[in-house]
């Protein structure tokens, strides 16, 4: 069993969500834990007794639907407080942190799809794997689960996603309003005005490039507003 789990290594960075893999081997009366980040799936000191292989399996499949639901949330709150943030301020750090976010958030939801994926085919087999009837309820419980958590990566993805189209649509009117054959990116920015940054010394490199008629800087400008919001001293009303 290939299966996936939130990465404890990216807890020292609180701003990222990253994805690991666990190997389950089952066999007669053994079970093989295979780990990527060497961090123990479940407490095994602390286990308390069981009947089989099987049943310890289902704990650390349990594990890791629990540690995504508790991401998932983590994940909405570290949106909500961004977005705080941006109702004040359009910062470009902001705007990055939320770009990762929805990013590190794609990951989540294709590694808990992939998850149930799993689940599906363990129930196929579970009695030809000698599951019992205790077992059998177990994995329908951590279907549900999984299930759950795909709903809820999903919808936050959505909101995401939604979000951020509205806040770099004005970015995509600035290239349609330019006349210029090429537009240059630096490195790690893909493809977003806001993540570029084209030091002096990289723009004159451009500049001496064969072919290169003139080069010229392009900015873009995000500005917030509230819908709905009382109208402040002096403005005017329609």
């Amino acid at each position: 069993i290939i299966w996936k789990r939130p990465d404890a290594r990216a807890d020292r960075d609180a701003a990222r969500f990253e994805v690991a893999s666990v190997g389950v081997f089952l066999d007669p009366g053994r079970l093989t834990v295979v780990l990527a980040d060497g961090n123990p799936p479940i407490d095994w000191i602390g286990l308390a007794p069981v009947r089989s292989p099987v049943t310890v399996a289902l704990r650390v499949l349990q594990v890791g639907v629990d540690e995504f639901l508790a991401r998932l949330r983590a994940i909405r709150r570290t949106a909500g407080q961004i977005q705080a943030r941006l109702s004040r301020t359009l910062d470009n750090r902001e705007l990055v942190r939320m770009f990762d976010l929805s990013e590190d958030l794609l990951y989540y939801v294709d590694a808990i799809e992939a998850n149930g994926v799993v689940l599906r085919r363990l129930r196929g087999v579970a009695d030809r794997w000698g599951f019992t009837e205790a077992d059998v309820a177990i994995l329908d419980d951590l279907l549900i689960d999984n299930d759950q958590a795909a709903r809820q990566g999903h919808i936050y993805s959505t909101v995401l996603g939604g979000l951020l189209d509205g806040l770099f649509l004005g970015s995509t009117g600035a290239i349609r309003a330019q006349d210029a054959d090429v537009f240059v990116y630096s490195g790690d920015a893909q493809d977003s005005f806001v993540r570029s940054r084209i030091p002096l010394d990289l723009r004159a490199e451009v500049e001496e490039v064969d072919g290169v008629a003139s080069v010229s800087g392009l900015g873009v400008t995000l500005v917030a507003g509230r819908v709905g919001a009382p109208p402040s001293e002096g403005s005017i009303d329609d």
